[in-house]
């Protein structure tokens, strides 16, 4: 019984009382004026690949958006599960993300790359596809 008690105190000495969850939200958004399709996807270390998702608009605005509620504030890859992202334009150009293990991924994949407002304990970051971005998509 003694050794409970100690582990309880264990327990409850090594929890952060000042720690509060927060809630992370990533969004995709379409400022392009194109029509956009938002794949993910997840390749597994090349062994199969799994398709997280297709998201499509064919507007200005939000593609798509994840939210998550935790003490750490997750990466953009914890929320999605996905290691690539082809993003399609009027359905003729693209562009493909790729995260590539011991390289520098593509920065869509990095969290201090994404626009951040924070409300609370509440942290928006948001990624959003230009023109610029539909001008260095490629034709396929």
């Amino acid at each position: 019984m003694k050794k409970l008690s100690i582990l309880i105190l264990l327990i409850l000495a090594s929890c952060d009382p000042d720690q509060e969850d927060r809630t992370t939200c990533y969004s995709y958004i379409n400022n392009s004026n194109q029509d956009i399709v938002l794949e993910m996807y997840d390749y597994n270390s090349g062994q199969f690949i799994t398709e997280i998702g297709t998201f499509s608009l064919q507007e200005n605005g939000l593609i798509v958006e994840r939210c998550k509620t935790e003490r750490d504030v997750p990466g953009p890859t914890n929320l999605y599960r996905f290691d690539s992202i082809v993003v399609k334009f009027n359905n003729t150009k693209k562009l493909t993300y790729l995260f590539r293990s011991g390289q520098n991924p593509d920065p869509i994949f990095d969290g201090n790359e994404y626009d951040l407002e924070q409300v609370g304990n509440t942290f928006n970051l948001s990624w959003k596809f230009t023109e610029e971005d539909f001008n260095n998509a490629v034709f396929f």
